[in-house]
């Protein structure tokens, strides 16, 4: 079956839970950031969470939706943030995650912690931490762990997608 580069699908990315991050316990207000990339790199759609939270390990569940065109985005960028009521909120950290075609065709969600990274400016942050994140593409399939092939209720038989 040939797939359409204008057909929409939803992508969901739920930002669970941040640990270890950088600063002060007592001072610290995180909120994550999500923005998704297409295919040149350059941001398509952005959403922050609702949730500030205090704390080094702040766990937000937070999900936003994004309605994109297949094949016209290639990853995400999600970036963390001290929020500050008088000042510039502070960076505590980003992930990059690139997609790749096996991953956009997969019909299991990934659900993975990310090492927080700098900005790629020489030591002008101060960065440590993970982020723990789920990401859905499309209509899935949750499985129980990464060794385990769940069947689909529907009566069809899974099948691969063909280009």
């Amino acid at each position: 079956m040939e797939r359409s580069s204008s057909e929409k699908k939803t992508l969901k990315v739920t930002v669970v839970q941040a640990r270890d991050l950088t600063g002060d316990a007592a001072k610290l207000n995180a909120y994550a950031e999500v923005s998704v990339l297409d295919i040149k790199g350059k941001s398509i759609g952005k959403s922050k969470s609702t949730k500030v939270l205090k704390g080094k390990a702040p766990k937000w569940s937070d999900q936003v939706e994004f309605s994109v065109p297949a094949r016209t985005f290639s990853g995400l960028i999600v970036q963390c943030w001290d929020k500050r009521t008088f000042r510039r909120d502070g960076f505590l950290g980003k992930i990059t995650i690139k997609f790749n075609v096996e991953l956009l065709e997969s019909k299991d969600a990934i659900d993975e912690w990310y090492d927080l990274s700098n900005r790629g400016k020489k030591g002008s942050d101060n960065v440590s931490g993970a982020v723990h994140l789920k990401i859905q593409y499309g209509e899935l399939k949750k499985k129980k762990s990464k060794a385990v092939k769940m069947s689909r209720d529907e009566g069809e038989p899974d099948r691969p997608f063909s280009d």
